[in-house]
């Protein structure tokens, strides 16, 4: 396609050359940028010559919306002398050559079609080579050098991105699923037609029904540069997918170009790369030859504290546990122990709900997307806890008396007061204090006095695990005006004095 605002200039580049001899044909020729956009929608012609200075649209601007729809196809600029520094604009922008006016000849055009001719050629032909059909079999076939045909494309630099959809982890124990998304033949679709910074689409491919590869042919630049062009695109596809909706997605990069003989053995040598995902921060690019080594140990769950901090309903302690327990996950970065802890803790709290109303909700199919990493699955788990252990503190307080339950809230809102005292809950409650001792110890099995001491050394607890303050100054928020007593009493029901408490975060076992 031509395009020109003369009339003039149109007839004599159409007529200085015989095109067919040289394997092109016009289809199309246009008077300024907008028209010329049109048409090269409608026609896709597989070269574009165009004028710079144009009214409506003009060519600069043309270039810039071509090149949003088509990166690959040849674009050849028009200039004379004074119009050069618009040609620098419209080199940045990706045209493949520019044509000075003034010095177009015959032979001088001869000699550009034949070369782009070639390059055209190449093009098709590397694209009829890089198949997603070829390089599927390609990476199944692990020992395979690929068709004699293609060994020569395989074994050119690329820049290779992996593309892998999320699924939760199955913590209830059934298959992992599928949250929608887009379809492979969409996704490809995308990547065909997604506008990459001085990379070139090159081909892609499915690695598995979650996993697909794009191939980029790179810039003849250094091994920084590439990786820094690698990681701009990478943040503008990531950008792109989640315009699209194409579901929660994971990406990994090579740092480096690569040919596909290379890159198919470090997949083969990285088995366990695509789990390292788990323990990172949600939306991380992934550099798949920074991946660390495993170096912490695989932590121990153990079952009987966790079920130990539930029967006493200390939601705090629960937390700290989770928290603990995520982090120790984490540095590991195990995933079978991951999914190993987090389904076992899954069933511990599964079971207790179990004691709920059948009308209280406690885990919900929308609660799977949360179950995505390390990370995610701490918080859920913490939160269901939580949530798990009011719910049934209500259904407990729910059975007892009236008295019971407003001596137990009475409790709650008065533990910081030193001077709270058994007679202080009674007349409250307009009780004598030997009934509703009788029976807050018939309803709930523990004394009201021992009740209280729970109450405030449950509280002790949280703050020496989440907060700063010194031990006299937690000794004093909880109702107790002397710390030695304090630490006596703590000792007594958590098996170890505050200051080691705040050390290790949980009671001697």
């Amino acid at each position: 396609m031509i395009v020109d605002d003369e009339r003039l200039a149109i007839e004599d580049l159409s007529t200085i050359v015989d095109w067919n001899a040289y394997g092109f044909e016009i289809v199309a020729t246009a008077f300024n940028g907008a028209q010329a956009f049109t048409k090269f929608m409608q026609l896709r012609p597989q070269l574009v010559i165009t004028d710079i200075k144009m009214p409506i649209m003009d060519g600069i601007e043309l270039i810039r919306r071509i090149r949003e729809v088509d990166r690959q196809v040849p674009l050849l600029l028009l200039t004379a002398y004074a119009d050069f520094s618009y040609a620098r604009t419209a080199i940045q922008l990706g045209i493949t050559d520019y044509i000075i006016k003034s010095e177009i000849t015959a032979q001088s055009m001869a000699a550009l079609l034949t070369k782009l001719r070639g390059s055209i050629e190449q093009q098709r032909q590397n694209r009829s080579i890089l198949t997603g059909t070829m390089l599927e079999a390609f990476f199944a076939a692990p020992a395979s050098p690929g068709p004699a045909d293609a060994q020569t494309m395989l074994g050119k630099l690329y820049a290779f991105l992996i593309l892998e959809r999320d699924e939760p982890l199955p913590l209830d124990g059934g298959a992992a699923q599928s949250e929608g998304g887009m379809k492979q033949a969409e996704l490809r679709q995308l990547l065909r037609e997604h506008r990459y910074e001085e990379l070139q689409f090159a081909s892609s491919c499915a690695l598995s029904h979650r996993r697909t590869l794009l191939v980029l042919k790179t810039p003849d630049n250094s091994t920084f540069h590439t990786y820094d062009l690698m990681r701009r695109n990478a943040l503008r596809l990531q950008a792109a997918l989640a315009e699209r909706a194409a579901g929660a997605t994971t990406l990994y990069l090579t740092m480096r170009p690569m040919n596909f003989y290379e890159f198919r053995r470090f997949l083969q040598n990285n088995p366990d790369v695509f789990e390292r995902k788990y323990f990172l921060p949600e939306d991380a690019l992934i550099l798949l030859e920074r991946i660390p080594p495993r170096s912490a140990p695989v932590p121990r769950l153990d079952r009987p504290a966790f079920e130990a901090l539930l029967d006493a309903g200390d939601a705090d302690g629960a937390e700290a546990f989770v928290r603990q327990l995520y982090a120790a996950l984490t540095d590991c970065a195990d995933l079978r122990a991951l999914l190993s802890c987090s389904q076992e803790l899954y069933f511990v709290l599964a079971h207790r709900a179990e004691a709920l109303p059948e009308h209280t909700a406690w885990n919900t199919p929308d609660d799977r997307a949360q179950w995505r990493s390390a990370a995610c699955i701490g918080r859920w788990l913490t939160e269901k806890t939580r949530a798990l252990l009011a719910a049934l503190a209500d259904v407990r307080r729910s059975a007892y008396s009236r008295p019971v339950s407003d001596a137990i809230a009475y409790v709650r809102a008065h533990y910081s007061e030193p001077e709270l005292s058994l007679n202080d809950v009674a007349d409250s409650l307009h009780l004598s204090v030997g009934y509703l001792c009788m029976l807050f110890k018939q309803e709930t099995g523990v004394t009201l006095k021992n009740h209280i001491t729970d109450v405030r050394i449950e509280e002790a607890k949280r703050l020496l695990r989440t907060g700063h303050a010194k031990i006299y100054e937690i000794c004093t928020a909880v109702g107790y005006p002397n710390s030695q007593y304090f630490s006596q009493v703590f000792y007594k029901k958590v098996g170890m004095y505050p200051a080691e408490y705040r050390r290790t975060g949980r009671d001697e076992a």
